[in-house]
């Protein structure tokens, strides 16, 4: 039996282990071999081989039905577009002799496990998991205060606790779903084939009921079973006031439980087989995540440290996604908001060529794009052209160490263009910064362009290391988030 093992990592990272020796960090062949086994392969293929495996941004995309272009693979092609489809979770690499082994991993954080290894995956932006909860909790309006964060939160059945009120809402907001069942009936409305056996073994002598089989529309299904035996197992953990955060999930928790009037305790390994198949309806479609979460929920005593040697289960969020998301948390709520474009839907985006050909889609961006001099807002004379490129602002959210390595050619390059075809004077990289890597203050610099002008900026958002407790560290991200709301409400 091979030793149970916790790895701990940070994103974008290498870190060293030792092989066969008795010390901290060290690794033995058995955890290698398996580390081998899931290393350098990309994402696209394990969400397809490992139904227990949930990834964000990804597993929040369903197939469109409604769109002409629709098919089975449409979720791969939206995948696609965010450029991470073929990303991997870490790589492996061996040196002295096969006496040292070196693991490096990308933009993804999270927990995964396989057979008896298990990873730990935090951002390198702060030294505990209060970085990426934080981000959680903004993003998917999850209160963690509830909870005693530093002794409790420790791993996947957290992170997959504290997204159920969101997966929740996102899917009951299209209502209940509905499917047919069969049911066995025996009165005297006939609404289906009769069950001639079953009449003569209940029904006589003739009492005036008929046994027959019914097919119904109905709210009492497996899907909805199965979101119930959820909301039951969270009730009795330690994370149960989740569910009634608040009036929204307290309002759809009580709609499921309304719904499953034949709720049986007994029933959960029953209903997770039903729920095997893949979930495929062209109205309900949000709800696949939410069952993908559900049953990862349910399953989870069975797939900590998979008992199955060729599957990998757990939750990751790609890096990137999570701090653009948390960045739109802020800045699309500004006194004068940012727009936050949706590329995926293709919605928001600014206007490459004044055919109206093409669009382009910056993470956020303000003020009315100036598509040339017979634009309306500028021949009806609402505005001029140069009031308003000073008040345009196009903003990139990058995680990246912007302070420690510099802004990249191709970030450069984008981002000028986005400023030139909108256009606008000002254009800013926003980034996580580290105050304990810094010697001075680095987090603010600005570049001004030649040609048509404008000046290209970083800003660092304060993240802040040196904390004992999660309350310390809200309270130092609530004031680095006041200064960044002052930068961009100018």
């Amino acid at each position: 039996m091979v030793e149970k093992i916790l790895i701990n990592l940070t994103d974008n990272s290498q870190k060293s282990f030792s092989v066969n020796e008795q010390e901290q960090d060290s690794l033995k062949q058995e955890h290698i071999n398996k580390l081998e086994e899931f290393q350098d392969k990309p994402l696209k293929q394990l969400i397809k081989d490992n139904p227990s495996l949930l990834i964000f941004p990804t597993s929040l995309i369903e197939v469109d039905y409604k769109s002409n272009t629709a098919d089975k693979n449409q979720e791969y092609d939206l995948f696609t577009k965010d450029k991470i489809e073929d990303e991997v979770i870490y790589s492996l690499s061996v040196y002295d002799n096969a006496k040292t082994v070196k693991i490096f991993t990308t933009n993804l954080m999270g927990f995964i496990g396989f057979s008896n290894v298990k990873l730990s995956i935090t951002s390198r932006f702060a030294k505990d998991n209060y970085f990426l909860y934080y981000m959680l909790q903004k993003v998917f309006c999850v209160n963690l205060f509830d909870f005693n964060f530093d002794k409790q939160l420790d791993g996947t059945l957290d992170l997959l606790s504290f997204l159920f009120p969101y997966a929740l809402k996102r899917a009951l907001k299209k209502g209940l779903y509905k499917e047919y069942r069969r049911f066995q009936r025996n009165d005297s409305k006939v609404k289906g084939p009769i069950s001639v056996a079953r009449h003569l073994k209940e029904n006589m002598p003739f009492k005036g009921t008929v046994a027959y089989d019914g097919r119904e529309r109905t709210f009492d299904n497996n899907i909805n079973q199965l979101v119930r035996h959820t909301i039951e197992y969270i009730k009795k953990s330690a994370f149960r006031s989740i569910l009634s955060s608040d009036k929204d999930t307290r309002f759809y928790v009580l709609q499921v439980v309304e719904a499953t009037p034949s709720f049986n305790p007994q029933s959960k390994s029953k209903i997770l087989h039903h729920c095997l198949k893949p979930f495929k309806s062209p109205f309900f479609t949000e709800y696949s995540f939410l069952i993908k979460l559900c049953k990862s929920i349910l399953n989870h005593e069975k797939i900590e440290y998979s008992q199955k040697d060729d599957e990998i289960y757990g939750l990751l969020f790609d890096g990137a996604w999570l701090w653009e998301e948390y960045l739109a948390t802020i800045l699309t709520n500004l006194e004068k908001p940012f727009v936050h474009p949706e590329n995926k839907l293709k919605n928001g985006g600014i206007q490459l060529y004044k055919e109206g050909q093409r669009s382009a889609y910056p993470d956020f961006y303000r003020g009315n794009q100036i598509v040339g001099p017979n634009n309306p807002t500028v021949a009806q004379g609402k505005t001029d052209l140069k009031s308003s490129i000073d008040d345009n602002w196009i903003v990139d959210a990058k995680y990246k160490s912007l302070d420690t390595y510099g802004v990249s050619r191709d970030d450069k390059y984008q981002l000028i263009a986005y400023m030139h075809t909108f256009p606008s004077n000002k254009g800013t990289l926003v980034y996580p910064f580290s105050q304990d890597n810094q010697s001075g203050n680095q987090k603010e610099k600005s570049y001004s362009l030649c040609g048509f002008g404008g000046k290209l900026s970083t800003y660092g958002v304060n993240i802040v290391n040196k904390v004992n407790s999660y309350e310390v560290f809200c309270r130092s991200m609530e004031k680095a988030e006041t200064e960044l709301i002052a930068k961009f409400s100018t």
